[in-house]
């Protein structure tokens, strides 16, 4: 994965299918990493922060899931569906977790999407980093 100066690539786990799938902003694009495959390579030396682990692992099945984002950032699950954050265009864009088929997408008009989040309820929540600000969008409401 790219890494772009100030701004977050998250991570996320299906505890479904023991998926994680890595916003990789500087790539443009969300990669998944099937978390029972490969195998423990050697401990690593952790800086800067406490870990309880920090292990190379080799072998490790990676596939890209979804390409041609715009500096992808925040990333949520929610009811089979993977939702994406765009950083660079504050689109939060949805993806069918089995097909990696595009459901559809939102213009929230925010410049700095980073987080975001889908509540019991449905509602959607996402942070704007540039102005400090949380939103909700009710279910139906978009």
């Amino acid at each position: 994965v790219t890494r772009v100066v100030d701004v977050p690539g998250h991570m996320e786990v299906d505890p479904d299918s023991n998926w994680l799938y890595v916003a990789d902003s500087g790539g443009n694009r969300v990669i998944r990493v099937d978390v029972t495959s490969g195998s423990h390579s050697r401990d690593l030396n952790a800086y800067g922060e406490r870990l309880d682990e920090y292990s190379l692992y080799t072998g490790a099945t990676v596939e890209e899931f979804v390409t041609g984002l715009s500096t992808p950032s925040g990333l949520t699950i929610a009811d089979g569906r993977l939702f994406v954050g765009e950083f660079g265009t504050g689109t939060v864009r949805a993806y069918d977790l089995a097909s990696g088929a595009e459901l559809g997408s939102m213009e929230t008009t925010q410049v700095g999407l980073t987080g975001i989040a889908v509540s019991a309820a449905g509602e959607l929540w996402y942070v704007d980093s540039a102005s400090d600000r949380l939103f909700r969008v009710d279910p139906g409401t978009e």
